[in-house]
């Protein structure tokens, strides 16, 4: 088993063998021919909600949960001829075929494109784009984790404005002085069913931070990214300054 390693920025993978990538996976007429009644699997990126595989960046599967990530997404330097895990799977986190025993400390939903955390649990990558208290430290051997550490005490306090779940950690609103606070990734929900605003803000110490509007502020903005932030070139995930990393994705 070969999982690929990590690196700041996403490398032509190997050009042939190992790893499902989208451009193996049967179409999708040929799947509904052979299983009429089989659901028609989501192969968009869990993390930005990507569907498009790029060359230069492909979009790739697990061989444990059957998530999809692209390569920049989840820093997947290079395809490997083998079978590829994401980070859960690789540690034993699976319990049984295509589920996972993994749950998000920030948001408390389980599976999804996970990373480890210092304290010992998981996050999903998306979430902890969402956190600018959130960082990533990289161990002796190479291995990234992210620390949450310096998470606002507050945040646990918030209720979520989107669903019943206690517990994680709660972002809030951007705009103004809102006081809408919800889940990472139950914002992440609406951005593609009811179209609230996602962007990406480079904070002064040049993080790229994921910004995710409540209802009102998005109407208010009318559909669109805000015009007084600072945007990076290259934001999380491989997005550009323009759309934030889950634009049109559904939490998995």
């Amino acid at each position: 088993r070969t999982t690929a390693g990590r690196s700041a920025a996403a490398s032509p993978p190997a050009a042939a063998g190992g790893a499902r990538k989208k451009a193996d996976l049967p179409s999708k007429k040929a799947a509904a021919a052979a299983a009429e009644e089989e659901e028609e699997v989501d192969d968009s990126c869990v993390v930005c909600g990507n569907d498009e595989s790029d060359p230069n960046d492909l979009i790739i599967f697990c061989d444990g949960c059957d998530i999809s990530v692209c390569q920049s997404c989840y820093l997947v330097d290079k395809v490997p001829e083998g079978e590829w895990f994401c980070r859960p799977c690789a540690a034993g986190a699976r319990v049984k075929a295509r589920k996972l025993d993994a749950s998000c400390a920030l948001c408390c939903q389980p599976g999804g494109a996970l990373e480890p955390t210092m304290c010992g649990k998981w996050a999903h990558t998306f979430c902890c784009q969402t956190f600018e208290e959130v960082f990533f430290v990289t161990l002796p051997g190479g291995k990234a984790v992210a620390s949450l550490a310096k998470l606002f005490p507050e945040r646990k306090d918030y209720a979520c404005a989107l669903c019943p779940q206690k517990g994680g950690s709660c972002i809030l609103c951007p705009r103004g002085n809102c006081k809408q606070a919800f889940h990472s990734y139950c914002a992440r929900d609406r951005v593609g069913r009811d179209d609230w605003v996602t962007y990406v803000e480079l904070l002064k110490n040049g993080q790229p931070v994921v910004r995710l509007c409540c209802a009102e502020h998005s109407r208010k903005l009318g559909g669109k990214p805000p015009t007084d932030i600072r945007r990076p070139t290259v934001a999380p995930g491989g997005a550009d300054g323009d759309g934030a990393a889950g634009a049109s994705g559904s939490a998995a």
